[in-house]
C-alpha cells in the first residue's frame, strides 16, 4: 500500500478528494492543497488552530492591498 494514490467518493458517487498513502502518512488531496489527515483531525477538533494561516499566506495578502 505503499506510494498509492486513490480517489474517496461521497454516498451519491461524486469524489470528494484524493488520498495518497505512502506507508507512514495518509494525505489527503483536494482541488486546490493538500494536507495530512492528522492535520485534519487537529484543526476539526480546535477552531483556533483552523483559523490560523501561515506567515507567506498573510504577507501576500498585505502586499496585494497596497
Amino acid at each position: 500500500m505503499q506510494n498509492e494514490t486513490y480517489p474517496i467518493m461521497t454516498d451519491d458517487g461524486k469524489m470528494f478528494c484524493k488520498c495518497r498513502n505512502d506507508g507512514t502518512t495518509v494525505e489527503l488531496i483536494g482541488k486546490n492543497c493538500s494536507m495530512s489527515i492528522q492535520e485534519l483531525v487537529s484543526k476539526a477538533s480546535n477552531p483556533k488552530m483552523a483559523q490560523q494561516r501561515r506567515y507567506k499566506q498573510m504577507k501576500n495578502r498585505a502586499a496585494k492591498q497596497i
